[in-house]
């Protein structure tokens, strides 16, 4: 019997999204580099970023298009770890948690489930105001924003800082943070990168050559004379000379002599 040739498999790399720098972040085998598409890995934010500040969020990527060897990737889900918000509810704060399927810009249906945290114990009152803001707040920004620009916002915590300026306006918060996002379907469009636009030349205008013009001389004015002044110079009085005085000894022999 003849024997079966066995098909060798292809190392592909796993490029990271342009989010993060495209740089290689793996490898995986297949039989034909098609196939790659749609494996899904999970992996620390900390490892793409380089920032011990994402070490507590996980990142989810998938495979979306394979160029040559090389296996491009896109962002998922964005996920905060249970370890980390445990640490962040204590004791004598109220912790608020939303859960909403929203659209963005670009046709992509998303899952976000917002949290946040005050700094006291509120109300049930001021807790339903909260709630409420922030699902306003989520509902008229996203739809503004295209799939990658939200990640990249949620990233950054441009957009959760946003949020916490406004509800400080009701009751003090402490946290204010996104625990949860996913991409439920669409594909989002790929990101744009914009390439410096370089200075248009500007059309250079030939002078014609002017007449040259003799400089005029100003009208030299005739300069002021200065003033005389009015008090007139004292005399230089002479040293006044000493009279000799007359010895008092003298003077008594004098007396006594008339008498």
């Amino acid at each position: 019997m003849a024997q079966k040739k066995q098909r060798k498999k292809l190392w592909v790399q796993i490029i990271s999204p342009p989010l993060f720098g495209e740089h290689m972040i793996g490898e995986t085998n297949v039989y034909e580099t098609e196939k790659a598409i749609g494996k899904v890995m999970t992996l620390n934010l900390m490892v793409l970023t380089s920032d011990p500040k994402h070490q507590n969020i996980s990142i989810t990527l998938k495979i979306d298009r394979v160029s040559g060897d090389r296996a491009h990737t896109m962002p998922i889900k964005y996920k905060l770890l249970a370890s980390s918000l445990k640490r962040l509810v204590r004791r004598k704060r109220d912790r608020l948690d939303l859960s909403f399927a929203v659209k963005t810009k670009d046709g992509c249906t998303i899952r976000v489930k917002p949290m946040v945290i005050t700094r006291n114990n509120a109300r049930g009152s001021v807790l339903t105001t909260l709630r409420n803001l922030t699902l306003k707040y989520y509902m008229t920004e996203i739809p503004k924003l295209t799939y990658y620009a939200f990640f990249s916002q949620v990233l950054h915590r441009k957009i959760q800082l946003g949020l916490k300026d406004r509800l400080k306006k009701t009751y003090p918060v402490n946290i204010s943070d996104v625990r949860h996002l996913e991409l439920i379907s669409g594909t989002p469009e790929a990101m744009k990168t914009e390439e410096p636009r370089r200075p248009e030349a500007k059309p250079v205008k030939k002078e014609e050559p002017k007449e040259a013009k003799k400089p005029e001389k100003a009208e030299e004015k005739p300069k002021e004379e200065p003033k005389a002044h009015k008090k007139a110079e004292k005399p230089e009085e002479e040293p006044k000379k000493e009279e000799p005085k007359p010895d008092k000894k003298v003077n008594k022999k004098v007396k006594k002599e008339e008498k």
